[in-house]
């Protein structure tokens, strides 16, 4: 079969012309006019172009169709990455505070801890410097303070400690200057900064009744007002000076020396009483009062003993109310230096860097 070139038409293989249009069937196929073709084309993507993004926009459509798609294909697999990202940045920055955080508090209960261990130590400089690092670190008013108070505390030490040197050194109205000198406000060193005032009057308060005993009572009476400047107000000495005042006065009348004698031998006693049982300040005595100063527990001293209880606080000084150094455990020996007789209950024992309560070595364990 021939085909028309000219209209397509099927004719048999014997036909020169086409049985349709009549064109010789073996002519040549016409030429296109591409030219016109291409124009046209262009005017019809033109026109496309114009009807979908506006005719001022100058976009070429076939980029912004490829855009298009790829937006479309790629849009939400991106987002979904994006999403994911940000989620997995937050679980990490959850996970890294939360570390943070815990490691902070555990280093805040540290140097609490340390504080707080140096505050019963009576190492108030140490004390007041964790205290503040505390504030800088939290911001906590309640470690401001602390920091503060410590700071009062370690000048208040620094007061008492020189008290006790000049005690050591028996220098008594200096030692009596700075233990007055103590803040009641600082209340752990104010206790026996007063303590150990009471401790100066007792020396002072001998002197005035050997005096007395010796029946100078003009003496007595001039030694316990120059003391009395000293400790103002101190009742144990104002009580003598009265006392001298009074037998100066009845030994001017010669009323009854028999009855003085007995009254010199009641203050004595009165003062043996009252007195503290050993004129001890850190360690040190501040006069020695041999065998005539006969305490409950001097038989312990100079013996080694044990300790039976299962700890035992090395305190400050001698009463619980002063704080405690460290701790002793059960089978540490000790040397006794001193006593502190503070009832029938109570002996405090001196070991030379601080005082322990008998009662920690005779099985008690009080």
């Amino acid at each position: 079969m021939k085909i028309c070139m000219n209209c397509g038409k099927e004719n048999p293989d014997s036909s020169v012309f086409c049985n349709s249009c009549g064109k010789r069937l073996d002519a040549e196929e016409p030429e296109k006019n591409t030219e016109r073709e291409t124009y046209d084309e262009n005017l019809q993507n033109q026109q496309t172009q114009r009807l979908i993004v506006g005719p001022d926009r100058g976009e070429n459509f076939s980029n912004y169709s490829d855009t298009y798609s790829k937006k479309k294909e790629n849009g939400p697999n991106k987002k979904i990455f994006v999403v994911l990202g940000v989620l997995v940045l937050l679980l990490t920055l959850g996970v890294v505070y939360t570390q943070y955080s815990k490691a902070q508090k555990e280093q805040v209960a540290t140097m609490q801890s340390s504080a707080l261990a140096s505050e019963e130590k009576g190492k108030y400089d140490e004390a007041s410097k964790l205290y503040s690092d505390l504030y800088k670190k939290t911001k906590d008013e309640n470690y401001k303070g602390k920091a503060d108070e410590m700071k009062a505390y370690a000048e208040n030490k620094a007061k008492l400690d020189a008290g006790n040197e000049a005690f050591r050194a028996q220098d008594y109205q200096k030692a009596a200057e700075n233990y007055l000198a103590v803040d009641e406000k600082a209340e752990k060193v104010y206790k026996e900064a007063q303590s150990n005032i009471d401790k100066v009057a007792d020396i002072y308060a001998e002197d005035i009744i050997n005096l007395i005993k010796e029946k100078k009572y003009d003496e007595a009476i001039g030694l316990a007002k120059k003391n009395l400047k000293i400790l103002p107000d101190n009742v144990k000495l104002t009580d003598l000076k009265d006392q001298a005042n009074n037998f100066s006065m009845a030994a001017a009348t010669d009323k009854g020396n028999k009855e003085l004698e007995s009254k010199i031998a009641d203050l004595e006693s009165k003062l043996e009483e009252n007195k503290t049982n050993t004129i001890v300040v850190n360690g040190t005595e501040g006069r020695t009062y041999g065998s005539t100063y006969n305490s409950p527990g001097a038989a312990l001293i100079g013996t080694t003993q044990t300790i039976t209880s299962d700890s035992a606080h090395v305190r400050s000084g001698p009463g619980k109310g002063y704080g405690a150094l460290y701790y002793l455990q059960k089978g540490d020996t000790v040397y006794i230096y001193d006593t502190y007789y503070e009832s029938s209950d109570r002996t405090w024992c001196n070991i030379g860097d601080g005082w322990v309560s008998y009662n920690t070595m005779n099985g008690s364990g009080r």
